[in-house]
Parts: C-alpha cells; structure tokens; sequence
C-alpha cells in the first residue's frame, strides 16, 4: 500500500508532574473509510519525550489513509499505575493540519475523533459512531454514581462519585499540583498559627470587640482588614454588608410582616422618617427583609470542646431603603413567636449592638450553607456530564471546564468529615441537609430570582450592585452560552433528537438530585426546545463562575474579624435591657474559636494558583472557527463589563469588585 508522510505534533498537560510519562507512546491513524495505519510508536532518541508542558513533533512514514478522523494512542506501560496527561495532537497530512482535542489521562488505548463538535444524530459515518459509543461505555465504567449502601451520612444530598476517599478519585476530577502544593503551605502555616494563638492566651486577652484585630498577626497569612471594618458597628455599615456581603442574594422584598414576627409599627415608629408608617411603606416597596428563622429551624447546634453549647439564633431582620439610597436596619428578632428578643436601633446601645452581632452569626451559617448546597448541586451535573457525553458533543465542550475540578474538592471535605466539636454554631450536616431539602433549581436562574424576591426594581433597591452586576454578567454569559448552542441546535427537534443529551439530562435529574427521595428538586428530566438548553446550560456556567465567586471570596474579607461576623456565639440571645459590655465579650467567640474562624478564612476563601478565569480558554475543546469567534466575543464583552463596573465603581464609596471579571475563576477551583 502507498506510503504518506504525516507530521504528528502533541503536547503534554503542564498543570500535573504525573502528566508526563516513561512509557512508550504509539498511535495509529484512522481514515474515513475505516482504514488504518500500523501501530507508530512516537520516539526521537536522546530526548525525554512527553515531559510535563511540552510540544513534542514527530515525523512518521505510515499507510495512507488520507485525512484521519480518528487517532488511536496506546500506552505501553513501564509501570502499573502509570499514565499519560495528553492535552492535543494534531495531525498535518499535505496541506490540511487536523486537530485532535484530547485532554484526557490515558493509561491503555483510547480512540480521539478529530475535534469538530457534532450532535449523535448527524455522526452517519460508522467508524465514528462506534468510537462514540465505545467512548461512552468506558465513561460509565470511570464515573460512576456512588452506591446508595456507601453514601453514610452524605445520604440526604445530591449523588457523586463513586469512591472512598480523594485518592480513589478518577485523575481527571483530581487538583492541580501547584493548589496541592498551595494548601499545603497553608495547613502548615494553619498549625504555626494555631500553636502561636495557644502561646498567645498567656498573656493575650479580649477587653473589647476590636481587640480581635489584633489576632489577626501574619501579613502573609492575612493582610490587613478592608478599610470599610473601621466602621463595623455602625448601622449603615451593617445595612451595606447584608446588601452586597456574604450573603448578597438573600435579600427579599417584605411584602407582609410574616405571622411568627413580633416587628409592630410601634418598634420601628422614631426610626423611619416623620410621616412614615411601616405599613404604608411595606406597600410602597422600601421595605426589605433577611429571615434566617424558617431554614435554621430544627438543626443540631453544635457544642465546643469543653461541652459548652453554641449558639446561633433563628433570626429575622428588617431593613428600610431609603431616599438616601442607604439600607437600613430598623428591627432584629432574634427568636420567632418572641417579642422579647425584638431589637430596634432605639434601644439602648449594648441591647442593639449585641442583636447586630448575634444577627451577623446567622448570616455567618447562612453564607456557609449556600456555599455548600452551591457545591454540592453542581457536583452531580459533572459527574454525570462525564458519564454521558463523548469528548466530541459540543455541550460537553462547552460545559467542561467549568465542571472538572469540584468533584476533587467536594471528596476532599468528605474525606475530612464533620465533627460536632467544631467552630461553628450550626451542624455542618444538619445545615446541608436542610438547604437541600429546600432548594430549586429555578432559583439559579438569576433574573427569575430576583424577580421572585422582589428585588429587581433599581429605583426602589438602589445600590444593590451584586444584583446589578450579577445580571449584567448572567446576560454575556447567555449570550455566549446562546451562541454556541444555536450553533450546533437549528430546531427543536434538533434538541428532542439528541439521545446523548436527553439520556444526560434524565440521568441528572433522577439518579444525581433524586436518588434518595425521587424529588429532583427543579431539575427538568428532558430538554424540548433549544431554549431549554438554553437556559440550563446558561445556568450551569453561571452558578460554577459567577454565583461561586459572589458567595465565596467575600468571606475572605469579612470572616477574619470576629465581631463582624461570629461563626458562632457563646451565650444565648439576650432579651431587652440584659446586654452588657461585659455579656458582649461572654457572647463572642473566645480565644480559641475565634483562633479556628480565622484559620478557616485563610484557608479556605482565597484564589488559588493557576486560577483560570471567566472568559478564558485554557483547553481548546471547540476547533470550529465560528466557535472561536464566539470565544473571543466572550472575552471581549467580559472586558467590557470589567469596565462598566469599573467605572460605577469609581463614584462609589466602597466600592463592590468581587464579580469584576479579573477576580471571577471559570469554574469552582476552591
């Protein structure tokens, strides 16, 4: 048969020492009709081939076959466990140079289908069809859903992968070398802290709530506080934190007092403006509401080392907007059914002050709980993205990269466990439970949101920039996710048609979010028009980008000073006229916990290493021109955004740039 000389260029992942390999790499080419070259294996001698990083290029005589849509790589191992982390090849046949998205670990043989995304139902030529179908039979052997008999404790939350620990992960959900490396210099520096801090109670004491700022010692583990903490205590200060904070999308329009709070118009009379009633302003939309009470209800309060109970109360706040366009406190119920733990800013200052900071540990749980169920309702939609789809689906391409790595973080934290003797005041499994329970999917449907909550209306919430800046985000990330499906999906029928993605889609809503209640929590179990898509898809990469970094990087700011928001208090919720200087200092965290909050600010809310953000492309999974363009319009209206914020942000006093694009990772890295 005729010979044809082909230029074989691959390049090996550089995010992983274990990505290079010892082992001897050949490939074979597949052409249209099916025919194949002999096995070629891929050496050029006195060179350490497929290191770690690099572009390796060889030059291979082989049976022509003309332009290969398949290239089939096999590992001929030195070792058992050994592998190889590919990012691409591409293969130059004459003047047609043909790329072959891999991004894969392989560790036998695997066969890649040159990279322009087709839907199942438009792949006609056989050779393809069965290395799509092959493909899939292997993923569902990789990633599998775990074993309701294994879940223990993670039994009442949604579905992962199957395994007993972080080491039995498969390599592809696995961390990147330099964020292992990264947390482990933390840890380390965790411990030094923790023996210092035990060191420090000699001779170390808390006299008043902004001696915490002095435990926060170490320039490289944590920078000095943000300016705005200078004011803490103050009520607007206060009412700008519960509006663009930790938990930024909680606020809710009070359309009614609800019936278990005892917030009359007698509490707040004096503290709206002359001539305003609550309810006539209730009516008028000035009136906003965050109530912790119903969703804290029923869960286990955690205990100290000691024995000593935490505390962290069901607690119910309302905030008045007004024509200054600041967010005010005007009330907090610490209990439901309970006027005596009504507090208003006309109390006296240790009552108010004491109810602010019992109010902010419930904030404190509620920003742990949505970062949870955050992750933990986007971990099955990977794990199952990974199952179903061939490399080559186009939603496959498009939703990967920000999927790949929560898996790795999510085992980690099982791996750890929970443990009643902790830190914070609320049960860590408890809580997670209880969001679970709760959640609807519609609700990561962010204009949907707010719209439900009441809060969509810029003249009656001015100032609410995570909202703003939150749906100025959602509309690019649309606009790029709309793209890219209408690419691939012209009609309707193009979406009932695909197998892969409806298999996909019911999988994930029955056996990830159902599998333990058959409730599947909002997540539709079949897609029926490109909208659909659409919108999910839409969804998906917002909440792993966008929604992440809202609720998570803040915390770094505002977990670290105790007094601004406790994860746990020492004391139950006082009753009017009992707060004193001295039951503050009783009700905080002491020494020990407060020791443990910040620790966990440090380690877990900062960026990691090779952080990738939204509206980069590390992998290059789509090839397809069109696609391409649709990348760099992304890019290009994410900048655009960075500026729109910037410049809003130049005439604001504390400025809110946790979602400028710059500080927004692709995908939940942390």
């Amino acid at each position: 048969m005729a010979k044809a000389t082909y230029q074989v260029t691959t390049k090996t992942d550089e995010l992983y020492a274990v990505s290079s390999t010892k082992s001897k790499v050949s490939i074979q080419l597949v052409g249209q009709d099916g025919d194949h070259t002999e096995w070629v294996l891929l050496n050029k001698l006195l060179r350490r081939n497929f290191q770690s990083g690099k572009i390796d290029v060889f030059i291979i005589e082989a049976i022509d076959v003309g332009r290969p849509v398949i290239v089939r790589i096999k590992l001929d191992k030195r070792k058992p466990n050994s592998s190889w982390g590919c990012e691409y090849i591409t293969v130059k046949y004459g003047e047609f140079t043909d790329e072959f998205p891999v991004y894969e670990w392989v560790s036998e043989t695997i066969d890649v289908v040159e990279g322009t995304a087709i839907l199942p139902q438009n792949t006609v030529n056989p050779y393809l069809k069965n290395a799509r179908d092959d493909e899939k039979g292997q993923n569902q052997l990789v990633y599998s859903w775990q074993k309701r008999s294994d879940a223990g404790e993670y039994w009442k939350l949604p579905r992962y992968q199957a395994c007993q620990t972080y080491e039995g992960l498969p390599q592809m959900f696995k961390k990147q070398d330099a964020r292992v490396k990264r947390k482990e210099e933390v840890l380390t520096m965790v411990k030094r802290n923790e023996l210092l801090m035990k060191f420090k109670t000699y001779f170390f004491s808390i006299n008043e709530p902004n001696d915490f700022k002095k435990l926060i010692y170490n320039e490289n583990m944590l920078p000095q506080l943000p300016s705005f903490m200078e004011k803490w205590n103050e009520d607007e200060e206060f009412g700008r934190q519960m509006l663009n904070g930790i938990t930024p999308n909680n606020v809710v329009r009070c359309l009614k007092i609800p019936p278990f709070c005892n917030i009359t118009e007698d509490h707040v009379k004096g503290i709206l403006p002359v001539g305003k009633a609550l309810k006539k302003e209730i009516l008028n939309g000035h009136i906003y509401m965050k109530d912790f009470s119903y969703i804290f209800a029923g869960i286990s309060r955690n205990v100290q080392v000691n024995g000593e109970p935490l505390y962290c109360p069901n607690a119910v706040a309302l905030f008045y907007s007004n024509e200054d366009g600041k967010f005010l406190p005007i009330a907090i119920q610490l209990e439901r059914d309970n006027e005596e733990s009504v507090f208003t800013p006309l109390d006296e200052q240790h009552d108010w002050e004491l109810a602010k900071m019992y109010f902010r540990c419930a904030e404190h749980m509620s920003a742990l709980g949505e970062q949870s169920i955050l992750r933990d309702v986007m971990e099955p939609v990977a794990v199952s993205l990974f199952r179903y789809f061939p490399r080559c689906h186009p939603v496959y391409k498009l939703l990967r990269p920000h999927l790949q790595g929560l898996p790795g973080i999510n085992q980690i934290n099982r791996d750890q466990g929970s443990s009643p003797n902790v830190f914070i005041g609320l049960d860590d499994q408890d809580m997670r439970n209880k969001y679970y329970e709760n959640f609807d999917f519609a609700d990561l449907i962010m204009p949907q949101r707010f719209r439900k909550f009441g809060v969509h209306d810029r003249d009656l919430l001015p100032n609410y920039f995570f909202r703003d800046d939150a749906l100025l985000l959602w509309t690019v990330v649309e606009k790029y996710a709309s793209k890219v499906i209408s690419h691939y999906y012209k009609y309707n029928q193009d979406v009932v048609e695909d197998k892969e993605i409806q298999t996909w889609i019911a999988d994930l809503a029955l056996d990830g979010y159902a599998w333990f209640d058959g409730y599947a929590r909002g997540c539709p179990g079949s897609f029926k028009t490109v909208d659909d898509l659409k919108s999910f898809a839409t969804a998906i990469i917002y909440t792993t980008s966008v929604h992440h970094a809202a609720l998570h990087y803040p915390a770094y700011d505002y977990f670290k000073f105790i007094p601004n928001c406790p994860s746990a208090m020492r004391l139950p919720v006082h009753k009017t006229g009992e707060a004193s200087h001295q039951r503050i200092l009783d009700s905080l965290p002491d020494l020990q916990l407060a020791t443990s909050q910040i620790n966990h600010a440090f380690t877990e809310y900062r960026h990691v290493p090779n952080e990738i953000q939204l509206g980069e492309f590390y992998m290059k999974l789509f090839t397809e021109p069109e696609v391409l363009k649709f990348q760099d319009e992304f890019l290009d209206e994410m900048m655009d955004a960075t500026c729109e914020i910037r410049k809003r942000n130049e005439n604001v006093k504390i400025p809110y740039e946790y979602l400028l694009p710059e500080n927004i990772p692709n995908g939940i890295q942390s």
